[in-house]
């Protein structure tokens, strides 16, 4: 009988799961212990089963995915740690990584096993098919143990959502592709542990989740990556959640406009920068979607000038 044990790791709430088969042996996909207290927790889970690692299957190579390989590798007798090699140049980047998040940068020197599409890897009595699936990064893969009906999706596809594609080297297309193509196809009984977040279903997916991501925009905001703020905000949040935006913009500009000029048609700077900062910003994202992930200093900006804007002018 297959068991999954499942540890939460570093500040991305990563999840590191520990597969087994009732024989003393496991291996560990994905662990993200990122300091020893974690790396403490790991190995308490280890002993407290009688487990111990024969392999370390790595989805993909951003840090918090790869944080405790080189530990697990050097604690239990160079045991390979597998990894597609496309995904070698973006672990090379968790340095960079780390430091704009004030972390510790993972250490990257372990000695990694190449791993390509349709190979199948055997370690602790369990057979895992390896499926590429590219676009979080160029070399992620899915690991899938048929026989069980299990599937671990790194930041390929999680319970309600994509991995996003707006980190280095990431290629909208190129996951889209792989979700419509490999991971949907799968019975719709395979339940997937994905790299963060709760595990779902393939049927779970299939009935609610994709269908949520087509939205009104069909086939389009899920096949071709979205150019605009509002095309994105549909596919991440929904169409209420876009309506209420457009709604609330509009009315920010209409009292905006109004406000911003008295009766004597004087300019108020201070209104006027405002309204401009937030109206810039908007037109912007029209041409570089990337803006939608900086969307708190847009909201910082509404809602400062939102204030500035209802506040009674002296007529």
């Amino acid at each position: 009988m297959l068991n999954i044990d499942i540890l939460t790791f570093n500040l991305f709430e990563e999840k590191t799961y520990i597969v087994s088969q009732g024989n003393g042996y496991c291996v560990i996909v994905d662990p993200g212990c990122s300091n020893e207290a974690e790396r403490q927790t790991l190995i308490k889970a280890l002993t407290d089963k009688s487990l111990t690692p024969t392999a370390v299957l790595l989805t993909h190579g951003h840090l918090d995915h790869v944080y405790g390989a080189a530990f697990i590798q050097k604690t239990y007798r160079d045991i390979p740690v597998y990894l597609n090699p496309a995904d070698i140049k973006v672990m090379e980047l968790t340095g960079a990584m780390a430091q704009k998040f004030h972390m510790e940068a993972p250490e990257i020197g372990f000695k990694t096993t190449d791993i390509h599409d349709s190979d199948t890897l055997s370690a602790a009595g369990i057979s895992f098919n390896v499926i590429a699936t590219p676009g979080h990064t160029p070399g992620g893969v899915c690991y899938y143990i048929q026989d069980e009906g299990v599937l671990f999706s790194g930041d390929t596809l999680f319970a309600g959502a994509i991995g996003r594609t707006d980190l280095g080297y990431g290629e909208y297309d190129d996951e889209i592709r792989s979700i419509m193509e490999k991971i949907i196809l799968l019975d719709p009984s395979v339940k997937v542990y994905p790299g963060h977040g709760p595990a779902t279903t393939i049927f779970y997916l299939n009935q609610y989740d994709l269908p949520a991501l087509l939205n009104i925009f069909g086939v389009y905001a899920l096949y071709n990556k979205p150019h605009n703020w509002y095309l994105q905000v549909a596919q991440d949040t929904g169409i209420p959640s876009m309506l209420l935006i457009l709604g609330v913009l509009v009315l920010f500009f209409v009292c905006g406009f109004r406000k911003c000029f008295r009766k004597q048609e004087k300019w108020e700077a201070f209104r006027a920068g405002l309204l401009l900062s937030v109206l810039s910003y908007a037109l912007m994202a029209f041409f570089n979607d990337s803006l939608i992930y900086h969307a708190p200093m847009f909201w910082f900006l509404l809602g400062i000038g939102w204030r500035q804007m209802t506040v009674g002018t002296e007529e």
